[in-house]
């Protein structure tokens, strides 16, 4: 049945990557469906790699969108989430765990690939002081983000920092006591601890996030600074 149901995913993608997409711009491609689809998909044919003869060639596939497309249509070259708030956490969660057992498979590392990498590295900074605004060791700005019930972005965070040996990757995944409350299963395949959480360090004033088109200003960079945060371009989502 999995491989019946492969065919169709398969196709799709394999448009996609047909699909004419101007660099850097989100497009159709940025959309949260074709995402979440094709983040989750992409386990199939890996778990189908030995049982199926067509699952090696729909798993290349499946890469070649990632790195090509789905990953360049959710950040920007500096790391800038280009939907902002709206479906961050399908970006960083949902291909997550296809990149993490592609790497532990003796695939592709898609996270620390050259023309990946670089984005991911710098959405810590977009993360903390593009969306959140702040950084100080207590509850997000951001309702529902790692709050009382909610994993937000854990995995996601504890999958990065594990990739890039990011310090503050990690320092985001924990706060709140977000390993306490995150699954025993998801723990033990994202968690990395060797990686010691470092609380970042704040900006020295204002900043410009050209490819979402957001400037921040802020007194200070804690819970108790005073915010003024301006938007504007031809790519303002749902936010």
């Amino acid at each position: 049945k999995l491989a019946a149901l492969s065919l169709p995913m398969y196709r799709a993608a394999r448009t996609l990557l047909d699909w004419p997409q101007p660099q850097d711009i989100r497009g159709a491609l940025g959309g949260n469906h074709i995402r979440r689809t094709h983040g989750l998909f992409a386990l199939t044919p890996l778990a189908l790699l030995y049982e199926v003869p067509d699952a090696a060639k729909w798993l290349d596939v499946e890469i070649a969108l990632h790195r090509d497309r789905l990953y360049p249509s959710a950040y920007a070259p500096d790391g800038e989430h280009v939907d902002a708030w709206d479906h961050f956490n399908t970006s960083l969660d949902d291909p997550m765990a296809f990149t993490v057992a592609l790497k532990r498979m003796g695939g592709e590392d898609l996270l620390n690939d050259p023309r990946l990498a670089p984005r991911l590295r710098g959405l810590v900074r977009f993360f903390l002081y593009g969306l959140e605004g702040g950084f100080d060791d207590g509850p997000s700005n951001r309702h529902g983000w790692n709050g009382p019930g909610e994993l937000g972005s854990t995995v996601g965070w504890l999958a990065l920092a594990g990739a890039l040996k990011d310090t503050t990757a990690q320092w985001i995944a924990l706060r709140n006591d977000g390993l306490e409350r995150l699954d025993a299963i998801m723990a033990f395949l994202y968690y990395d601890p060797s990686i010691e959480p470092v609380a970042p360090q704040p900006p020295a004033g204002s900043l410009y996030f050209p490819y979402s088109g957001q400037v921040r200003m802020s007194t200070n960079w804690g819970n108790d600074g005073l915010l003024v945060s301006f938007r504007c371009g031809p790519r303002i989502p749902k936010d």
